[in-house]
């Protein structure tokens, strides 16, 4: 689409990752009516970082693409059989896995990663070595990185707004920089500030 070609050189970057994580998952889907249904919009960061783990688990499973905007009422169904409150607001993902249902990318990549010995694990395995990793999500999760995608390109059209959001991703950005280096082993380069 034309608006995407005004995006920073690292959203364009960003978008074609997320499709091809999404082109992947879909190579590995079982054929319909598997035992692993995963409900994905294709564009949501949460509902890729659950595809990811499906993909590095090795997990075959059939993915359904729905509409956010227009949710089919099978997809709301699903949804509503993990959460309780009434007539909630859907999201994805949604990992269905025989009677099982299961809400929140978090939650599905910690269940995947329990519920299939297949392919490679998903948490390194010492416990310090682990809560690192989950201190190191966290802190994604809180910086806003994850969303930092959706608000930049929903601010295409508007100077300010867009200058704002590119602020707080660098702001985000170097926050996860320190991160790596607090936590991780110092190797590789730093992030991209610029």
């Amino acid at each position: 689409p034309a608006h995407l070609s005004r995006a920073p050189g690292g959203m364009m970057l960003l978008l074609v990752a997320a499709l091809a994580v999404l082109e992947a998952s879909a190579a590995l889907s079982a054929p319909s009516g598997g035992a692993v249904k995963f409900y994905t919009s294709g564009t949501c960061p949460y509902a890729q970082r659950a595809a990811i783990a499906l993909m590095e688990k090795e997990v075959p499973h059939e993915v359904v693409l729905v509409s956010l905007q227009e949710k089919p009422a099978f997809f709301s169904e699903a949804y509503a059989r993990a959460h309780p409150a009434p007539e909630p607001r859907a999201k994805v993902p949604v990992v269905e896995h025989g009677a099982l249902t299961l809400i929140e990318s978090s939650v599905i990549c910690e269940y995947v990663d329990e519920a299939f010995t297949t392919g490679t694990p998903l948490l390194p395995p010492s416990p310090e070595e682990r809560a690192r990793v989950r201190l190191f999500m966290e802190m994604w999760s809180s910086s806003g990185m994850g969303s930092a995608g959706f608000k930049i390109l929903s601010a295409l059209d508007d100077t300010e707004a867009m200058e704002k959001e590119v602020a707080a991703l660098r702001v985000a950005l170097k926050t996860m920089d320190a991160a790596l280096r607090l936590y991780g082993k110092g190797e590789g380069p730093p992030l991209p500030m610029e």
